[in-house]
């Protein structure tokens, strides 16, 4: 967390060309005390995708997700769908506890050539950066196919998973899921998800789409 890229200048210029009205920015002590003990983890879905690589990721997410809608109190949050497991797990979340919050998820923005936009970008080098561009190649691959008749998951998956490793990406996982479950699919249908995470060097980037 310590690593994570921040750039609070840069964002509070974007949210202010945005209108935004209000911003909360509390500090790592204001959230968590040093005595504190208590955390929130969703069974099932907190082990897929992500999870299978990173078992205590999302265990912080909703902790710190519940926190802050405690302390805000919203009616409507948005969540992105390059995030896309973080929205469901938070959906799940606020249905197991009755919570009378909206969840809205935002469309993917992406750079020129099709990248997702991400602050870890800013971690890669010239070279893994013109290769991390696979990653939304691949998906429009995949989605290019379906609408010309592919249906097995498995073809799919593999064709991926060539054309990462072709662009020095290291996968960590591709799937075809429920869009609802994140279970995995036996065929390819409207609605699908897939889901990719790889490195490209030390950058582990994520990306998906819907079929």
């Amino acid at each position: 967390l310590k690593k994570y890229p921040r750039d609070m200048k840069r964002d509070l210029k974007l949210l202010k060309q945005e209108g935004t009205d209000l911003i909360f920015y509390p500090s790592v002590k204001q959230i968590y005390a040093s005595d504190y003990k208590t955390y929130i983890y969703v069974k099932d879905l907190s082990k897929l995708l992500c999870g299978v690589s990173r078992p205590h990721h999302f265990r912080g997410v909703t902790t710190v997700v519940l926190k802050l809608f405690n302390i805000i109190k919203p009616d409507i949050a948005v969540f992105g769908q390059k995030d896309y497991q973080q929205a469901v797990i938070i959906k799940r979340m606020l249905k197991d506890l009755c919570l009378d919050i909206k969840i809205l998820l935002g469309k993917i923005i992406r750079e020129k050539d099709g990248l997702a936009m991400s602050s870890r970008n800013t971690y890669l080098s010239t070279q893994q950066r013109e290769n991390a561009i696979v990653l939304y190649q691949s998906l429009k691959w995949v989605k290019w196919s379906f609408n010309d008749g592919l249906t097995n998951p498995k073809k799919a998956i593999k064709k991926i998973r060539v054309m990462i490793k072709q662009n020095s990406g290291k996968v960590d996982y591709i799937v075809a899921v429920n869009k609802n479950t994140l279970e995995p699919v036996k065929r390819l249908k409207k609605g699908t998800l897939i889901a990719l995470a790889a490195y490209f060097g030390k950058t582990r980037l994520i990306d998906n789409t819907i079929l």
